[in-house]
């Protein structure tokens, strides 16, 4: 779930290390994965102008721009590229995550406007890609080779869920690496339950075991992403006894883990496209945003509704 919320952001710079803004700049996608907890209902809609402002004067340390595609179109991307020169100067880390299909035609502005590194979303390697998200691997390939012309750092994140968790599909995923170059790795994180998906929940051992016997342990490049909403499915947090001692059964290098518990979540706020404040946890149902959310306003700033939500959460 990691991947779902800031991408890499969770491993990448360590969010228990100040504090990161997830923005969902969009309502809208030109995929439609099994997995994702975004809604299905799709909304033209698209970060405003008050908003982008709001945004890049929040200060956050960093900012990860999420979706739900922010390359989708013209329109989509010209505010994406809006929210990114505005923060370019006000975060200390710009990240992206977007599916590629349309990362060749804005590389070359992602770069100039200094993002850090983009996040490309595959959940399969380049035999499987297409059977998993219908669209031709060579696409997400073209976008990726345009990014790595430009200098930027491309990362691929894989959820992981029941159709996709075997040794021959994880190993088709570990030849992503051929083409992430230098600088590239790979995330891997458990799929959280969401009602109505297409894809089912694969169980944590069964995933860390089929980890381990498809060789990850000797992939230099290959991470694993475990948050409190990955884990909180299964047992009670990633602090119980149980989590600790599935890592140490199914033997997986905890050098190569990296688990974000509560207190790192904590550090993280979700900003939707039409302007509502969440706390990670709160994320999943779509259906209940307007419940657990708060509205950004003029009258408070980011920085303050997210301990507003924190204080809700204490409660």
């Amino acid at each position: 779930m990691a991947g779902a919320i800031i991408g890499s952001a969770t491993w990448n710079q360590g969010i228990d290390n100040g504090y990161t803004l997830g923005v969902t700049v969009n309502g809208n996608c030109n995929l439609k994965c099994g997995h994702c907890y975004l809604p299905r209902e799709r909304s033209a809609g698209v970060i405003s102008d008050e908003l982008i402002r709001a945004c890049a004067d929040s200060g956050f340390d960093r900012l990860a721009i999420v979706g739900m595609e922010p390359l989708l179109n013209k329109s989509v991307a010209r505010q994406t590229l809006k929210l990114l020169e505005q923060s370019q100067e006000k975060f200390q880390i710009l990240g992206f995550i977007t599916n590629g299909l349309n990362l060749g035609s804005y590389a070359k502005e992602l770069a100039a406007l200094g993002v850090d590194y983009v996040d490309v979303s595959f959940d399969g390697g380049p035999s499987m890609y297409q059977a998993r998200r219908g669209v031709p691997f060579d696409k997400v390939r073209r976008g990726v080779e345009s990014a790595l012309e430009e200098d930027l750092t491309v990362h691929a994140l894989h959820t992981l869920y029941g159709e996709n968790v075997s040794e021959e599909s994880l190993v088709d995923m570990y030849a992503l690496g051929n083409i992430l170059g230098e600088s590239g790795k790979q995330f891997f994180s458990p799929y959280v339950f969401v009602k109505g998906r297409e894809v089912q929940s694969a169980d944590l051992s069964h995933v860390l075991q089929t980890l381990v016997s498809s060789g990850f342990n000797s992939h230099e490049t290959a991470h694993f992403l475990l948050d409190e909403l990955n884990v909180r499915q299964y047992v009670g947090g990633i602090r119980c006894s149980e989590v600790q001692t599935l890592f140490q059964e199914c033997g997986i290098d905890m050098k190569k883990v990296d688990l974000a518990p509560l207190e790192k979540m904590d550090n993280v706020l979700r900003v939707t496209w039409d302007g509502l404040c969440l706390h990670p946890l709160d994320t999943l149902d779509t259906k209940t945003y307007s419940l657990t959310g708060l509205k950004v306003t003029s009258q408070i700033s980011l920085f303050d509704l997210r301990s507003k939500l924190l204080g809700r959460r204490c409660l």
